[in-house]
């Protein structure tokens, strides 16, 4: 069996967790700089998470995508500590698995912190 690319896996995680109740929005998101016509086009800071977006409680969720055996770099890290340690979500998936399990653990404590009881 052929190993999923990083753009197979994001994919992946983005249609899994569309019908999520825990996820209000997530998408892709493009980071550094693409060479156009005429110069380059800036995009997101380098070290952005792959998915971004928001869970129904308002709070980011910031996913970094990577292959099976595959580390965040230093600026992913360095992102992904910004967003945790602002209050967001931040996780490193290696399959829609990985992603849907952090997402609804961290919605549940984020559910227990707001007094939020599952029915």
């Amino acid at each position: 069996m052929a190993t999923q690319s990083e753009g197979d896996i994001s994919r992946a995680i983005r249609h899994a967790v569309e019908d999520m109740p825990e996820v209000e929005r997530l998408f892709r998101v493009q980071s550094g700089m693409l060479r156009v016509k005429g110069g380059f086009l800036h995009c997101a800071p380098t070290g952005t998470s792959d998915l971004f977006g928001f869970c129904r409680h308002g709070i980011a969720i910031g996913i970094e995508v990577k292959k099976p055996g595959e580390k965040p770099t230093p600026s992913q890290v360095s992102f992904l500590t910004a967003l945790a340690e602002s209050g967001g979500v931040a996780i490193v998936a290696h399959s829609v698995d990985e992603a849907r399990s952090a997402i609804v653990l961290a919605c549940r404590r984020h559910d227990i912190a707001d007094g939020v009881t599952a029915s």
